[in-house]
């Protein structure tokens, strides 16, 4: 699935995605994973940030949402709100 980083730099192919809380504050950021050979990296890149959990997880159901009705678009994440 291509998807477009919330600062719009960025246009990725993504296999798999993640939720991870910011150690010590409460923001909250979707990752999205790709495939590759990189020896020096994860394959992830930050997709977008948020200030909750529930906002970030909200952001995670659109986009499974976007997947289940078939979509041949790009999705874009949306804003930090």
């Amino acid at each position: 699935m291509w998807i477009r980083t919330q600062d719009k730099r960025e246009l990725v192919k993504v296999i798999k995605f993640s939720i991870s809380k910011s150690i010590g504050e409460k923001r909250c950021f979707v990752f999205g994973h790709f495939a590759g050979n990189a020896f020096f990296s994860d394959n992830s890149i930050t997709l977008g940030e948020y200030p909750s959990f529930e906002r970030a997880q909200e952001e995670l159901d659109r986009i499974q949402e976007h997947i289940a009705s078939n979509s041949q678009q790009a999705y874009s994440m949306s804003g930090k709100e």
